[in-house]
């Protein structure tokens, strides 16, 4: 809309300019560079038309448009007003019209920037929210680290690890598999019928690059089960100290993808577990002396 209503602003105020233009040279030159001024308010409304650039704010640009050239029509007229001997039809190209037209640009050009402007606000705002909400969840997962090290086994490591992947990640499923000499689901809100499927999934991931994500179906030769509902399980395996891995496996909403701020908690999370893990084993060798 605000578009369309620039380039019928160009439209008319070059319609305006050729109108009232006297047939000779000099009035072609004095009145050129106002038809140039008028086909670049069009070219912008043309250009506004196709870009998505501003948003919501491009009708800002026709505001500023509409209201710069009042402003200069305004003045225009209060100067000649105030001239001795004004007579409109003595003039041979309107000042009017001519004012109207550059008023018109300045306040496009004027309205372009304030667009620009504002959608880079909003921007810089929206992505001081994202760093403000990972510094968030960095420092919740801190805490998180601290009770992890102080579990007394796998199953405590293994429930809050599940509490992580849910509450703070956001993840609409979570499952944590310990692949050694058997392969084992420690925990899982994954339904049950997908048990089978979740420890061959971690049968295939538990070799990769430990502490590093691993996406299924994107970095390994295997498909999602359709019920799962789902467009990928990420997983991250986490060596338990012998020849066996810990797995955390996390399935996103279907709707809600995982960001890249979100698989770095991932992959803090798995370093808080693997240390947590060594702790527990240490105890545990503790206590078997």
């Amino acid at each position: 809309m605000s578009a369309t209503g620039i380039s019928v602003v160009g439209i008319g105020l070059g319609g305006a300019q050729v109108v009232g233009s006297p047939v000779s040279i000099v009035g072609a030159f004095t009145t050129f560079p106002f038809v140039l001024m008028s086909a670049a308010l069009v070219y912008t409304g043309y250009w506004l038309a196709r870009s998505s650039q501003y948003g919501t704010y491009a009708d800002r640009v026709l505001i500023w448009t509409g209201c710069a050239a009042g402003t200069f029509a305004a003045v225009a007229l209060l100067v000649l007003m105030s001239m001795n001997g004004f007579a409109a039809n003595a003039v041979p190209t309107s000042p009017l019209a001519d004012m109207l037209t550059a008023g018109a640009l300045a306040g496009a050009l004027v309205g372009l920037y304030d667009a620009q402007s504002r959608e880079r606000l909003v921007a810089l705002e929206t992505e001081r929210d994202r760093v403000e909400a990972f510094a968030r969840k960095a420092e919740s997962l801190n805490r998180y680290g601290k009770a992890l090290n102080q579990s007394r086994d796998v199953y405590e490591v293994s429930a809050l690890s599940i509490e992580v992947l849910e509450l703070l990640i956001g993840s609409r499923d979570a499952a944590v598999v310990l692949v050694d000499d058997e392969t084992t689901v420690v925990d899982s809100t994954i339904p049950d019928q997908h048990r089978s499927f979740l420890e061959r999934a971690a049968e295939t991931m538990a070799p990769r690059e430990p502490m590093q994500v691993t996406r299924c179906p994107q970095d390994v030769d295997m498909s999602l089960p359709s019920a799962l509902d789902g467009a990928e399980i990420v997983a991250v395996p986490v060596p338990t100290g012998t020849d066996g891995r810990m797995v955390l496996m996390a399935l996103p909403g279907a709707e809600d993808p995982y960001t890249e701020e979100d698989l770095d908690l991932l992959a803090s999370l798995s370093a808080h577990v693997g240390t947590a893990i060594s702790s527990v084993q240490t105890d545990d060798a503790l206590s078997a002396a």
